[in-house]
């Protein structure tokens, strides 16, 4: 994209977000509408917006599966390696690597890293 057309587009995604936040306070259980513009920030390495958005939703007391994976992702990019490590940990815990939503290549790959980090 271009300068003039990112400008733009700020506006927007700005707005999404603040959409985002007033549909998770009102509706938690909508916690699914988040999966989206979480994907679209870390597709564009984004990595303050998808804290943003995580951090957010953790704070109303809203658990996201999908949150704890990214995070972890960008805490082990970060070297925040144990920080990292026990979010995905958390979302295997929870069954986020069990479940339909995750293509099981991946999953395999990260249980074997959690298998490689906890049990050394």
């Amino acid at each position: 994209y271009g300068i003039e057309s990112r400008k733009r587009m700020k506006k927007y995604l700005d707005l999404w977000e603040e959409k985002l936040q007033l549909l998770l306070y009102y509706a938690p259980k909508r916690e699914d509408q988040a999966i989206p513009l979480i994907s679209y920030y870390v597709k564009n390495n984004n990595d303050k917006s998808v804290k943003s958005i995580c951090n957010y939703m953790e704070n109303i007391s809203i658990y996201h599966g999908f949150c704890d994976l990214t995070l972890g992702s960008i805490y082990l990019k970060e070297g925040r390696i144990n920080k990292g490590m026990e979010l995905i940990r958390r979302a295997q815990s929870m069954g986020v690597l069990n479940s339909e939503n995750i293509d099981k290549e991946s999953a395999e790959n990260l249980k074997k890293l959690l298998d490689k980090h906890y049990n050394k």
